[in-house]
């Protein structure tokens, strides 16, 4: 009887092990397969291995049996809900607390300003563009697309958004999308802005296989793949922060940048050297922001139907 108990505490000890094995390895593999495989292997296997002992103990230990069914009883549910799919908080706006809601189209205050750089452009190292045959032949739009300052000498895709002074309102997300899309080996835009909660639609217009691995602070927030030319994945954040970075593992230079905010007072410049913000009276704390030249930050007052200007002045990084 000792042999046996001791068997199927071993076997028990081996799926337990075994479990724990492929939830290490889903935590490492940042891919949403890893999570179905975490539901259809490795959980199973844990519980599997729990039950095995229990019942183990329960037959070994005649006069434990009650004490052991009611353990079983109650860790089991704790174990398999442990195990069930993770349900993403329900995302209900901004609002709560009975903050009174703000329409941001009713903002009648106009923030804009030049964004201007001082010195030398920075040089850009070599494009290194491997052996996708399609990325290959667009290689000269993707030069193109790298380059950091417009043709009038302005900063490139800066993200200006107001940092503080939005407070003590709630804010709706708004219904419609936000598109990012990859045409010729390079994200359009390359720099985007939303709201948390606020839909992000992912175009893939390349006949080549990408993958839009979104992450903040080394953490990943999504990794999708879309093969073909036509795939369209949904995706949301279900935080603040600026910014994520998105990246394609397949294609090193493709990043993207996107500033997720609790407000809707956020826009990006694009090509234009130029930003403009709507914005209910108040002091705001605004910031600039570039992927290469860092963030600029300027306080300003507006009023009701006010025309504000506030430009913001980059410099080169400095040499490490």
């Amino acid at each position: 009887m000792t042999t046996s108990i001791e068997s199927r505490i071993r076997q028990a000890g081996l799926l337990i092990v075994a479990g724990l094995v492929v939830l290490f390895l889903s935590l490492l593999w940042a891919h949403p397969l890893a999570f179905m495989l975490l539901l259809a292997v490795g959980c199973p296997l844990i519980v599997a291995g729990v039950v095995l002992y229990l019942w183990a103990l329960a037959v070994g230990d005649t006069s434990g049996k009650a004490n052991v069914a009611l353990l079983a009883v109650l860790l089991l549910p704790l174990i398999v809900s442990g195990c069930g799919s993770e349900r993403p908080i329900p995302f209900s706006g901004n609002g709560g607390g009975g903050l009174s809601t703000f329409d941001s189209s009713t903002a009648t205050a106009k923030l804009s300003g030049k964004l201007i750089f001082e010195g030398g452009a920075p040089a850009l190292p070599p494009l290194k563009i491997g052996r996708d045959p399609y990325c290959q032949k667009n290689g000269q739009s993707i030069f193109k697309q790298e380059a950091l300052l417009t043709d009038g000498g302005a900063p490139r895709n800066v993200i200006v958004y107001v940092r503080s002074g939005f407070e003590g309102r709630a804010y709706p997300v708004p219904p419609e999308a936000v598109v990012l899309d990859q045409q010729q080996c390079v994200y359009f835009p390359h720099v985007l802005t939303l709201m948390k909660g606020q839909k992000l639609r992912i175009l893939n217009s390349d006949p080549t296989f990408h993958n839009v691995h979104a992450e903040a602070s080394g953490n990943t927030v999504f990794n999708i793949a879309q093969a073909s030319k036509g795939a369209e994945d949904i995706q949301t954040f279900s935080k603040a922060a600026m910014p994520f970075r998105i990246g394609c593992d397949f294609h090193n230079w493709m990043v993207a940048y996107a500033g997720v905010f609790e407000h809707p007072f956020h826009t990006t410049s694009g090509d234009s050297g130029r930003y403009e913000l709507r914005l209910p009276p108040g002091q705001y704390e605004i910031a600039a922001w570039h992927e290469k030249f860092g963030e600029q930050v300027a306080t300003v007052e507006v009023s009701v139907n006010a025309s504000v200007e506030q430009d913001f002045k980059f410099s080169p990084p400095a040499a490490k």
